[in-house]
């Protein structure tokens, strides 16, 4: 009768809060429930996930924390969205009696306490006081992983006595199986058991402290919308929004790159300290319920196998790997060779097999036509998955995370898949071999023309491929193809101006979706690159050190990126007929340069046409002209009338240059200019408002700066000194009124 008084009591209470939410904590006492069964050591209090569940594991200890967001004379505890808006079960994990917000909770036992989300809970232990802030987070999941261990043998055999999360980071390699996991989220909670939790990552694992996981349950299991039996949690350190990575994957699921990696935003525990908020992604990996979907046959064949290999040109030393011909470090990645004995005829086989395999395809990547790497590689994935690397301008393009996937049964390489995007999009400032601006500049290319060991990468090689498909496009024209019909549609997706039919939303609806775990995350951790660190001033603004300021500059950059691939995509003229201009900057120190022009299947007339000489760029390098039909493709410039130096010249220092294209000499030199690309890099001397013209208004410019009319810029002023003595003076301008007056036939 007691027993179903009270039950009767505690339903009217909860319709009345229900109606009359409450504004102050209030409590009510209840059977004490299980305690965390990992809370082994005195001490803090702990909330359960949802109120008076069954879950033993799904439990958080308050905590005090110092990131950006956090009021460090508090605790902390962070719930998941499930969780009760109002009210929360508190377990007393202390030796005596806490009282909070006046509801007195027995030394190890718990209560149900109300609470505002935010505001602070008095929290009295005897003499001691404290505010504890409960926040609710609205991550997809929370994933809670517990050992009561204090106990581990590390990776080289060696006992280390330390908890579960101390043990994990002292060593990527380090490894626990049989760790307790509660995953809970919209469909409940479900209690399991880990097969395997690890380190993972490389300059996110050195550099930051908030360290990536690899998590491997032994059954299939759904965290968010992600769901599989192996799981990245990838820690987003160096990307202060927490959203490229899960755009990224997106954009690539929706432009059509197979394998594009799933995720979903997760809070992350351990031993109940609260870790931040992370993504569970797909674990890059082969087999059946993978993200690389297709079968591991590799336990029952020693060849024709499917795999997928990385190119990592820096983190490769603890892993199976060959260097290929071009310098190029590949990992094994799967099937999984670690502990290689090339001793083991089975072993070396599946080694070899994979070697050789993909020594064939760099050979045909690097040295033969379009056509015969149409045979072994699908073009639309490495066009497709080109375009998300350089669209990203992601620093490791082509260097590292760079992934192949062959399918046996097609014997074809496929570009794919995508990962490790947390440096996309602006978020670092880095210039690769090979490139001329960098990775924080909205312009230029990156990975088309990115180097390693003076080789470009296997992403970018392409472009330079000799011949045509079977259906008659080059490489250049399939990218085009794949950028305009399937990227554009994305980017306007990305801005809210279209609706998606696929994963992917706009940047302001992944931001809104974790407002409160980024809150969240950002109450642990700082940032770890301010918007302040970005130098790319080509947006021309300034960004406040804040999470808004930093989610702006992801938006502003991602907008300009995507206008300026569009317009290099879209240099057709109007007119088809209309002549391509070309200016050459003479580094060489010629006095009679040439050159010469060939178009589709046509050969070069020789000798070349004279190049018009317009004057000196301010360094004092000659600046030739040439100008000619649509018809030719390619134009080379020389100083020799004989073809068999031309073609020596372009394999050392010349410049090989397609109107529609931005192409380097195989040594990365590059000394040509076009009209509507960059021209102003290479401004005349004495061509002050850039008009490629110098004449009296040039010299009015001068004049009105020496009076103080006229602010110059630092590049104005370098083409106003005529007389290149490191100042600008009066007789600068007289030299352009002569030169104007046809006084004098150059600067």
């Amino acid at each position: 009768m007691k027993t179903k008084l009270t039950a009767i009591i505690f339903a009217a209470i909860l319709i009345v809060t229900s109606v009359f939410p409450i504004i102050t904590a209030s409590a009510v006492d209840v059977p004490a429930a299980d305690k965390p069964s990992f809370a082994i050591e005195t001490g803090g209090i702990y909330a359960h996930a949802k109120a008076q569940s069954t879950s033993s594991q799904a439990w958080t200890i308050w905590g005090s924390y110092t990131g950006i967001n956090a009021d460090q004379s508090a605790r902390y505890i962070f719930l998941p969205k499930t969780a009760d808006d109002d009210k929360v079960e508190l377990y007393n994990n202390f030796d005596e009696e806490v009282t909070v917000n006046g509801t007195a909770i027995p030394a190890k036992s718990s209560a149900i306490i109300g609470y505002t989300v935010g505001e602070g809970l008095a929290v009295e232990r005897g003499s001691k006081s404290y505010t504890l802030i409960i926040r609710k987070s609205d991550a997809e999941a929370s994933v809670y992983v517990n050992d009561t261990n204090t106990s581990f043998t590390d990776y080289q055999g060696n006992t280390v006595n330390a908890d579960l999360y101390s043990f994990l980071i002292q060593n990527k390699e380090n490894s626990v199986k049989g760790s307790d996991v509660s995953v809970v989220s919209d469909s409940g909670i479900v209690d399991t058991t880990l097969k395997k939790i690890k380190g993972r990552g490389n300059t996110n694992w050195r550099e930051t402290d908030k360290k990536p996981f690899n998590l491997t349950f032994n059954n299939a299991i759904q965290i968010g919308h992600t769901s599989g039996k192996k799981f990245s949690f990838v820690s987003n350190a160096k990307d202060s929004t927490l959203l490229r990575n899960s755009v990224m994957y997106d954009l690539a699921h929706d432009v059509g790159s197979p394998y594009s990696p799933n995720s979903s935003f997760v809070d992350f525990y351990v031993n109940g300290v609260y870790r931040g908020c992370y993504i569970a992604c797909d674990k890059v990996d082969l087999g059946k319920s993978s993200l690389v979907s297709l079968k591991d046959t590799s336990d029952t064949a020693d060849s024709d196998f499917n795999f997928l290999v990385e190119v990592d040109v820096w983190n490769y030393q603890n892993d199976v790997y060959f260097v290929t011909d071009t310098g190029y470090h590949i990992v094994l990645k799967a099937p999984d060779l670690d502990g290689y004995d090339e001793n083991d005829p089975s072993q070396k086989a599946k080694y070899d097999f994979i070697k050789n395999t993909y020594q064939n395809f760099e050979n045909v990547l690097y040295s033969g036509t379009l056509s015969e790497l149409e045979e072994i590689c699908d073009l639309d994935s490495l066009a497709t998955m080109y375009l998300l690397q350089d669209f990203g301008k992601n620093c490791d393009g082509g260097y590292t995370s760079t992934y192949f996937t062959y399918n046996a049964a097609e014997k074809k390489f496929y570009a794919a898949p995508l990962w490790d995007c947390d440096s996309d999009l602006g978020a670092v400032n880095c210039t690769r071999d090979g490139c001329s601006t960098s990775t924080s500049s909205v312009s230029g290319w990156t990975t088309r023309l990115a180097t390693y060991n003076k080789t470009v990468n296997p992403y970018g090689k392409a472009f330079t491929n000799k011949g045509k498909t079977a259906d008659g496009k080059t490489f250049e024209e399939i990218v085009r193809t794949v950028w305009s019909e399937r990227f554009v549609p994305a980017i306007d997706v990305l801005f809210g101006r279209s609706q998606s039919n696929g994963r992917l939303k706009s940047i302001d609806e992944y931001a809104s979706s974790i407002a409160n775990a980024r809150y969240n995350n950002y109450v642990m951790w700082d940032f770890m690159w301010y918007c302040s660190k970005y130098t790319n001033t080509g947006l021309k603004k300034t960004y406040d050190k804040n999470y808004d300021g930093e989610l702006l500059y992801l938006k502003d950059w991602t907008q300009a990126r995507a206008e300026w691939i569009t317009a290099q995509f879209s240099i057709e003229p109007e007119d088809p007929e209309a002549p391509v201009t070309v200016y050459f900057k003479d580094v060489h120190g010629w006095n009679d340069v040439h050159y010469y022009v060939w178009g589709d299947g046509s050969e070069a007339s020789w000798p070349g046409n004279a190049a018009e000489y317009i004057g000196k760029d301010a360094d004092g390098c000659k600046l030739f002209k040439a100008e000619f039909d649509r018809k030719y493709t390619k134009v080379i410039f020389n100083n020799n009338d004989q073809k068999e130096q031309t073609e020596n010249l372009n394999s050392t220092s010349g410049v090989l240059y397609a109107p529609t294209n931005d192409y380097t000499t195989k040594s990365g030199k590059k000394y040509y200019t076009t009209d509507a690309m960059t021209y102003g890099d290479n401004p005349l001397l004495g061509d002050l408002n850039f008009d490629k013209k110098v004449n009296i208004n040039d010299a009015t410019l001068i004049q009105l700066a020496l009076v103080e009319l006229k602010n110059l810029s630092e590049k104005e002023q370098k083409v106003a000194d005529t007389d290149r003595n490191g100042i600008m003076t009066i007789r600068d301008a007289t030299m352009i009124q002569l030169l104007a007056a046809n006084k004098i036939t150059e600067l």
